[in-house]
């Protein structure tokens, strides 16, 4: 649990791009955006599911204008609009991230079973499968004309987020990852994480041997 001054999150927190909003998980079944202009009063936005089935928020995004949460609890994907409109999205399996795409038209989901999964608002009956295989975990750049994402046997590729093709495979780099000098990080269960760079020009990985990699645009290793 963390106290964000008078704010809560008990999980999750995670700012719009432009840092005039928040979202958090306040319990396992309710999110909260806020208004940080408005503080102490800029709580804007309470909302938890009313499915028997829902569990705890597993993962939580804010879109970059800070319109748009979606939180992901078990085998769906919910995203809330500022009106406070839900629009649930499911999956076959347990969904460990959540992403929406930087332009509000799309949510990513990963669950380390299946293919990254994609829905458009606009027609989202059912979603997109990208990628050749199990995705473990995905960042995407910030005017999401790329992505990043670590596959169970393809290792970390950039992919077009809208066709899903590979657009770069980031060599393997063999790394001792007790070396002294590897750029190693935390301790015990680790989860494979990766983020850009403000510009989209660079990117780090880190993996579940707990070596962190940077990288160019380009896959060469900076």
């Amino acid at each position: 649990d963390v106290e964000l001054g008078r704010l809560r999150a008990r999980r999750h927190a995670v700012f719009s791009r432009d840092r005039t909003r928040l979202g958090t998980d306040v319990s396992p079944t309710a999110i909260k955006r806020w208004d940080l202009d408005l503080l102490p009063a800029g709580e804007i936005f309470d909302w938890a599911p009313r499915s028997a089935v829902f569990s705890a928020v597993t993962s939580l995004d804010i879109s970059d204008d800070g319109s748009l949460l979606a939180a992901a609890d078990r085998k769906t994907v919910y995203v809330i609009d500022a009106e406070g409109r839900v629009s649930p999205y499911r999956a076959e399996s347990p969904i460990s991230q959540a992403v929406l795409h930087p332009n509000g038209e799309s949510v990513f989901a990963v669950t380390g079973v299946d293919r990254v999964l994609s829905w458009r608002f606009e027609d989202a009956a059912e979603p997109l499968l990208l990628g050749p295989e199990a995705a473990n975990t995905l960042a995407l750049s910030p005017v999401g004309d790329v992505m990043v994402v670590q596959f169970s046997e393809a290792g970390w590729l950039l992919v077009d987020p809208a066709t899903g093709e590979t657009v770069q495979r980031l060599p393997w780099i063999n790394v001792d990852p007790f070396a002294a000098s590897a750029r190693r990080v935390g301790a015990g269960d680790r989860r494979p994480i990766a983020r850009f760079t403000g510009d989209g020009d660079r990117l780090a990985t880190a993996s579940g041997d707990g070596v962190v990699q940077l990288w160019c645009r380009d896959g060469a290793v900076d």
